[in-house]
């Protein structure tokens, strides 16, 4: 199954260290959603708007070990939800993260700019993170 990554997960550095894969990223959009910051973290969530789109990646080909990695790490503010999303090349479905209504009060009106967290929240976030990968890399040279 594909993974459709808007956010942090959109940095293949950290992609590696939560799935300890190595998988290559590819731009895809999502329709109809809208990302914004959540309120006190540095990092978005998704949520669905009518009209608007969000830009992300799309990795291909993620196994089951690695979609558990991923739950874990996405945690209890999102639902893995199927969504279709366009790339390069057409229409792919994708699995991606979605904020659950339960926590829609922690969005902010903010907008999420990946620009913005690789310059000032990255380095930060990848030494506080204490996830799977470190423990667990995998090389996988061709990627997923």
């Amino acid at each position: 199954m594909n993974l459709f990554a808007y956010g942090t997960l959109m940095i293949p550095e950290i992609f590696s260290e939560v799935t300890a894969r190595n998988c290559e990223p590819e731009n895809a959009v999502l329709k109809d959603y809208a990302r914004f910051q959540l309120e006190g973290e540095p990092f978005p969530a998704i949520v669905k708007a009518k009209g608007r789109s969000t830009e992300g990646v799309i990795y291909r080909l993620i196994d089951p070990t690695a979609f558990r990695r991923l739950d874990a790490f996405e945690g209890e503010l999102y639902a893995r939800t199927p969504v279709l999303v366009r790339t390069g090349t057409g229409v792919d479905l994708a699995m991606t993260y979605v904020l659950k209504d339960l926590y829609r009060h922690r969005l902010t009106d903010r907008p999420w700019s990946p620009e913005a967290f690789r310059e000032n929240e990255k380095e930060r976030f990848l030494k506080n993170y204490e996830g799977f990968a470190r423990k667990n890399r995998l090389n996988r040279p061709n990627g997923c």
